[in-house]
């Protein structure tokens, strides 16, 4: 078995595959991560199983609704459970299901059904492939996001980033309503902007987003279901959105768009405030500034693929947002101690030492 690794934008994924399948896909800080096998003692590779993975989940991040069938999967699983992944698989992109149609849908055939929802809960929850067996698509029966082994947070991201996808564009009508900031709209519909998974009221006065990147909802509630947190700036909600869930919008945005050329002003755009409101704001809450906080990401980031890639340094510097190789190489040396060249030779060689002494 082989292992690589994946930055996305909500965090670090570990990948595992034989030479044939694809065996796993976990967030690091998950809950079941490895689901049972010892990950210390497999060897990094980019196999074609784990490069087609790659592929898929930068479509998928890309919001282009890649399909699954492209990878080869072999997830590691009891009868059951592996029934309950086979329908997994069917349930469309931007669509959910509930734990309560799986039980119907695996005793269709039976005259008297039994209350599997437990059990089919349990599968989900052990889920191996996350993503590509869209475990994050499954609902309670009344519409509550209920728990993902990966968290809520990220289940309310998945679903955002696929609903802003789908066919809910904005009519001519309702985009110029909201280019208009036009308040006679205001409680017939709202708005989301999925690029930083934050709705608003066709009045609100943030900078116009791009039209590709608006979808429509009926109510609130809806925007809420799909993973999408209210403004702070126009209380979609009619409530007061606390410092605390617009810190979690704020993290959002950064572990998102921490591949581009991030400034406060422009991470205040997006979260729809003041860049000195939003320091002092982050600040207080976390002890850190929003810029440090990117700089822990990226150097995250460039850590994963020094570990798990052949890129290069440049490459790396490039793809992890840093632009200027030496501004890089200089902050990742103050960090770890290293220049990335080093980091790298003595992870390699970490891992020799390790694969010598099993």
């Amino acid at each position: 078995m082989f292992k690589n690794y994946y930055q996305s934008p909500l965090g670090q994924i570990t990948l595992l595959s034989d030479e044939k399948n694809l065996l796993g896909i976990w967030f690091a800080d998950q809950s079941y991560y490895g689901a049972g096998y010892n990950l210390e003692e497999v060897s990094p590779n980019l196999t074609q199983p784990i490069e087609k993975a790659c592929q898929w989940l930068d479509d998928y991040f890309a919001g282009k609704n890649p399909n699954p069938s492209q990878v080869p999967l072999a997830p590691q699983a009891t009868e059951f459970r592996q029934k309950v992944y086979q329908l997994l698989r069917q349930v469309p992109y931007g669509q959910t299901t509930t734990y309560k149609e799986l039980s119907d849908h695996l005793q269709e055939n039976q005259p008297v059904k039994k209350n599997l929802a437990r059990a089919v809960g349990n599968a989900v929850g052990h889920n191996p492939i996350l993503l590509l067996i869209p475990c994050h698509r499954v609902l309670g029966s009344d519409g509550s996001l209920t728990g993902y082994a990966a968290g809520l947070d990220r289940k309310k991201a998945l679903l955002a980033l696929e609903k802003g996808n789908s066919n809910d564009a904005a009519s001519d009508d309702q985009w110029q309503a909201i280019k208009n900031n036009d308040k006679t709209q205001d409680h017939l519909f709202w708005y989301g902007v999925k690029t930083t998974g934050i709705f608003c009221r066709p009045s609100c006065p943030s900078s116009l987003p791009k039209q590709e990147n608006v979808v429509i909802f009926s109510s609130p509630q809806e925007a809420l279901s799909a993973g999408f947190r209210p403004c702070k700036r126009c209380r979609p909600t009619e409530q007061f959105v606390s410092n605390q869930v617009w810190v979690e919008e704020i993290n959002h945005v950064l572990n998102s768009h921490y591949r581009e050329k991030l400034t406060l002003e422009r991470l205040a755009d997006l979260v729809h405030g003041s860049p000195s409101y939003l320091r002092h704001v982050y600040k207080a809450l976390t002890g850190k500034t929003p810029q440090q906080k990117l700089t822990a990401i990226r150097l995250k980031a460039a850590e994963s693929s020094l570990s798990g890639s052949n890129q290069s340094v440049i490459q790396i510097a490039q793809l992890t947002g840093w632009g200027c190789p030496s501004y890089f190489i200089q902050v990742f040396k103050r960090h770890y101690g290293m220049t990335p060249v080093q980091y790298r030779k003595k992870h390699s060689l970490d891992n020799q030492t390790n694969k010598k002494g099993t």
